[in-house]
């Protein structure tokens, strides 16, 4: 089902523009299966579709990627992605402090416009990688994103 939906928007997308028909947006949509249903839901609950938005601009970053082997390091850090990586510094802290630290209450655009892509670009990791959604799931600043603050 949820392949079907995501080459639904792969035809939209190329519609608009042809290079999108040849973007692997499917596999990424795929890969991160269940986020994609839980930010549909999420979405629904908040009767807002910000969320899913944010989501699949992060996908088709994500695709345009992966086609031209663009290393994610070399890429440029959202300004979100930065103020993530200021406010973790080298505590570990959970999602609530952080979405405190930062002054967000939307946990949907926490999650998918900060703390996912820091996590998918290796900048921050879970210190209970095994259960990711435990409660007492904090997260790290890594090398790499150490290296990204001093930049």
């Amino acid at each position: 089902m949820a392949a079907l939906a995501a080459s639904g928007k792969s035809l939209v997308l190329s519609r608009w523009n042809p290079l999108f028909a040849w973007l692997p947006v499917e596999s990424v949509i795929r890969d991160r299966q269940a986020d994609y249903y839980q930010v549909l839901a999420a979405c629904d609950k908040a009767g807002n579709s910000s969320a899913f938005v944010e989501f699949m601009l992060s996908a088709i970053l994500t695709a345009l990627r992966e086609a031209s082997g663009t290393e994610q390091d070399t890429e440029p850090v959202t300004e979100q992605v930065g103020r993530l990586l200021e406010v973790l510094g080298e505590t570990e802290q959970s999602a609530g402090c952080l979405m405190q630290a930062l002054a967000l209450a939307h946990r949907p655009t926490f999650l998918y416009t900060y703390l996912q892509p820091a996590l998918a670009a290796g900048l921050i990791a879970r210190t209970l990688p095994d259960k990711p959604t435990s409660r007492l799931q904090k997260y790290r600043i890594t090398p790499q994103g150490r290296a990204r603050l001093t930049r």
